[in-house]
């Protein structure tokens, strides 16, 4: 084991020296993963991170670990520069260095959700679409553990989201009326507002935002919903020869939704 960690620690100096930082990172994580003890890869990681162009994001938040005694604590560590990496554009190694923390492992539920998150993310931006629905989900199922609505809502959205981009429209619609569900009892209007409009703005599918109105309707009109009501639209406004209709007919969705919660 020995070998194998002084091997990481080498190819992470190694790295470092040829200006590849975010690769020298990923090699101290991966050597991580593999002895979350050693403490001449945490250190080396540190320092890696200190002489990299992160170190204006870096060193703040180390600080504050510092002075919350975390600093030694190799799954906080490298949770925080794999976020560093992802806020970068390093998304191929902060992808590495995220599921090296996974890999350490942590008792807290609330620390593990922030990394499934993120590997969301990074994974959607490299174009993993499986890999970032899975991670959302995961993502997903820590909320509700920890009884958090707010990133129940947020997580709802981005499977929504998720699965809009993929054509899957009702597995979409599922988490976009949970989402809406879960905002109206926050009362959170701005995630009303935002709530399915830039996820149907982003593609001009004509048959979507008929069937979303199906959907809110019977969400809204519901007999467990204290404020249930009927959702009617004036639908002979909306021409559809005209390109932007599904947007148009959007706002007139979310006007009415702000306006009545």
């Amino acid at each position: 084991m020995s070998r194998l960690i002084d091997a990481y620690f080498r190819q992470g100096v190694a790295l470092q020296y040829l200006g590849r930082h975010a690769d020298a990172l990923a090699a101290f994580a991966s050597g991580l993963a593999q002895d979350p003890k050693s403490l001449q890869l945490l250190t080396g990681m540190v320092e890696a991170a200190m002489k990299s162009p992160l170190r204006e994001s870096v060193e703040p938040t180390y600080q504050q670990l510092q002075k919350m005694k975390l600093d030694k604590s190799p799954f906080v560590v490298v949770s925080v520069i794999g976020q560093e990496l992802l806020s970068a554009g390093h998304h191929a190694a902060s992808v590495v260095v995220l599921e090296a923390a996974l890999k350490i492992g942590t008792c807290s539920l609330k620390l593990r959700g922030s990394v499934f998150s993120a590997l969301s993310s990074a994974h959607w931006l490299l174009g993993n679409t499986e890999k970032s629905t899975g991670y959302m989900q995961q993502d997903l199922e820590v909320a509700k553990t920890l009884g958090d609505q707010i990133g129940e809502c947020r997580s709802h959205g981005n499977l929504g989201s998720a699965f809009f981009s993929k054509g899957n429209y009702r597995e979409a619609l599922s988490n976009h009326r949970n989402q809406l569900m879960l905002a109206m009892r926050l009362k959170d209007r701005e995630v009303l507002f935002q709530a399915h409009f830039l996820s149907v703005g982003e593609k001009n599918d004509r048959h979507f935002p008929l069937i979303l109105i199906q959907s809110w309707q019977a969400t809204l009109a519901r007999p467990d919903n204290p404020q249930s009501t009927a959702l009617s639209l004036p639908m002979h406004h909306f021409d559809e020869q005209r390109q932007d209709w599904p947007i148009r007919l959007m706002k007139e969705i979310v006007v009415w939704v702000v306006v009545r919660y």
